[in-house]
């Protein structure tokens, strides 16, 4: 991600020479100029959708790790009451 970012804005910092004198065409300056907003529209786009899936899986995880300790605290239950129950069946003989 770091590596297309990087290679994002070094393409739009290249970019920023034709918007000088140095292209004589108002014209081509005009569609470049489209072109640089569609790249930078692209690029924020990308890092927005990254940022989302991240944190989406985020949340997967985390609500995995609290259904599975769920869990674990059901079965810990169910085998203390066991437990408790044989004890008591032993004390009462």
């Amino acid at each position: 991600m770091e590596s297309f970012n990087d290679f994002c804005l070094l393409l739009l910092c290249d970019m920023l020479f034709t918007f000088s004198d140095l292209t004589p065409d108002p014209e081509i300056r005009y569609w470049i100029g489209w072109f640089f907003i569609a790249v930078i529209g692209f690029l924020v786009c990308v890092n927005v959708l990254v940022v989302a899936v991240n944190g989406i899986k985020s949340v997967i995880v985390a609500i995995l790790k609290y259904l599975k300790k769920q869990k674990y605290i059901r079965a810990l239950r169910v085998w203390e009451k066991k437990k408790i129950k044989e004890y008591l069946e032993r004390v009462e003989k």
